[in-house]
């Protein structure tokens, strides 16, 4: 399944989830399709689709579908640990960092 597809699976999941949203969302559609008189949408009146944006990126942030990345460390690094612990990391060391942060106290959910 391409990314899109997948995406678009997501956000039909969201949206079904949280019906609040889904209504604001459909009302925010619906007085842009108003405003248009008939005329076809554009790449521009998308990008003004704010609300639709914050539907998307609050789905990629839930679901992100690149949670983690793969490094290869260059340099010999120590970092200390909020325990006062030392974590060494050697050059050549394959490390994995977490890419996506779903702790909720750092956002506003749906």
């Amino acid at each position: 399944m391409s990314f899109t597809a997948s995406l678009i699976c997501l956000i039909a999941h969201e949206v079904t989830e949280n019906p609040d949203v889904q209504e604001k969302l459909l009302q925010k559609i619906q007085d842009v399709d108003r405003n248009m008189d008939g005329k076809p949408v554009t790449y521009n009146v998308i990008l003004n689709m704010h609300y639709m944006d914050m539907v998307i990126f609050e789905t990629l942030r839930k679901w992100s579908v690149a949670p983690a990345m793969d490094r290869m460390c260059t340099d010999d690094i120590t970092y200390e640990l909020k325990t006062g612990q030392n974590l060494k990391i050697r050059k050549g060391d394959a490390i994995w960092i977490q890419a996506v942060d779903v702790r909720l106290k750092y956002f506003v959910p749906f």
